[in-house]
């Protein structure tokens, strides 16, 4: 276990200091709900100016990498302000874990809402946040490398965000090709297509 947390805390400062793709949780939340579409831009309208939010120009997209000399790999996106987003990494016959950064510490359960589909995680508390174990076939991941975008909700309440998942499909899959957890040329949802 001290293994896994000192990885992410490696992997928390690399993130910190680099530059991923990112977003607030007014457009995170647009953009979980009318995805890469014209309604993105009339929900950007309604919500974020309402709430004197100046929304960017730019879409956040998610990324990946690798880090401890290539032994992790990541895919995952920041919030505007750096200080949460959601992460998968991986490890060659070891860790598949998701991370939300920046989350207050305690054992808590989080529901993660991909396109209208919830799904219920227990995270723990690790360094600079909270890490949840997953199967890389489970039906959240494959329904994240398919989906539009992805609320995440705290059962304590108090922690909302939403987060677009544009580019998951092929940061996650190349996380999953990485950690020998998916073969090359496996494409089982599309080829690189996403489902609408």
């Amino acid at each position: 276990m001290k293994s896994v947390a000192a990885a992410f805390s490696v992997a928390l400062a690399v993130l910190s200091g680099g530059a991923v793709a990112q977003t607030n949780s007014c457009m995170g939340n647009c953009l979980a709900s009318e995805g890469d579409t014209p309604g993105y831009h009339a929900c950007i309208r309604r919500l974020c100016n309402a709430n004197h939010v100046q929304p960017s120009t730019h879409i956040p997209t998610w990324n990946g990498g690798a880090i401890q000399d290539g032994a992790i790999l990541w895919a995952g996106i920041d919030t505007q302000n750096g200080q949460s987003g959601l992460y998968y990494f991986c490890q060659q016959g070891g860790i598949s874990d998701l991370l939300i950064p920046g989350t207050p510490p305690g054992q808590q359960t989080f529901y993660l809402t991909v396109d209208g589909q919830t799904f219920e995680k227990t995270f723990r508390t690790i360094s600079n946040g909270v890490t949840a174990t997953v199967v890389p076939e489970e039906p959240l991941i494959r329904a994240m490398r398919g989906g539009k975008g992805v609320v995440i909700e705290s059962q304590r309440g108090g922690m909302v965000m939403g987060l677009p998942l544009i580019n998951a499909e092929e940061a996650l899959e190349g996380a999953l090709v990485g950690c020998g957890f998916m073969e090359p040329d496996e494409r089982p949802l599309g080829a690189g297509e996403r489902q609408d």
